[in-house]
């Protein structure tokens, strides 16, 4: 409920739409990462507050009706109520258990803790069938109190299993870098794309795009 609510805040609804524009460019770019089997399965975008990270990742996971990845898409939202872990974890595990067609467990033991290990199963049983995921977090920086463990975001995911996050550039923050180092996506250990927000203009801005550990663009 909290995610839908999160979606028909950033969206709007058919009477009154959100405005969105400019980032063309952006979705464009997202959309041939994710149809590039050589690309790098983990990518990460970053911008400082503001921007509109949100609101592109929103769009985009809104417009993947007809593509072969079925989408887990968990906002960490401070505003939302998102940003606990209490809160995500089951998100999460639930969103998984219908992608793979399980029924989710229920829990009186510590939810976080519970619905972690059972995020983790689940990622486990995707790279052992034919079925495909794009994880998607949104807010990464939002976290209050703890970090998404990192067994939840591997340094290589599995070829079934796409992951997006993004985060806000922190104080002293440089590029990208300093969240793939957070995150244990840095070269050499791992091969993640990034995507540098540019501000939005009415036209497509160009994009600030690099690819840690391959030669190719994503």
């Amino acid at each position: 409920m909290l995610v839908k609510q999160f979606l028909r805040f950033h969206l709007g609804s058919q009477e009154a739409p959100v405005p969105f524009g400019g980032r063309e460019t952006q979705i464009a770019t997202l959309n041939n990462w994710l149809a590039n089997d050589a690309a790098p399965s983990n990518l990460l975008i970053t911008a400082p507050a503001g921007r509109g990270k949100t609101a592109l990742l929103v769009r985009w996971v809104g417009q993947l009706v007809d593509v072969a990845w079925p989408i887990a898409f968990v906002p960490i939202s401070i505003s939302f109520g998102t940003n606990d872990a209490a809160v995500f974890y089951p998100a999460l595990a639930a969103r998984l258990a219908s992608i793979l067609g399980y029924e989710l467990p229920i829990t009186s033991q510590n939810p976080a803790k519970f619905y972690k290990n059972i995020v983790l199963e689940y990622l486990d049983y995707l790279e052992d069938c034919d079925k495909r995921c794009l994880l998607v977090i949104d807010g990464l920086d939002e976290a209050t109190g703890w970090l998404v463990d990192m067994s939840v975001l591997p340094q290589a995911a599995s070829r079934n299993v796409r992951i997006v996050v993004s985060a806000r550039q922190l104080a002293g923050d440089w590029r990208s870098d300093d969240w793939l180092r957070r995150l244990g996506w840095n070269p050499p250990q791992t091969q993640a794309s990034t995507m540098e927000l540019p501000l939005s203009t009415v036209r497509a801005s160009p994009m600030s795009c690099r690819t840690w550990g391959s030669p190719s663009p994503i």
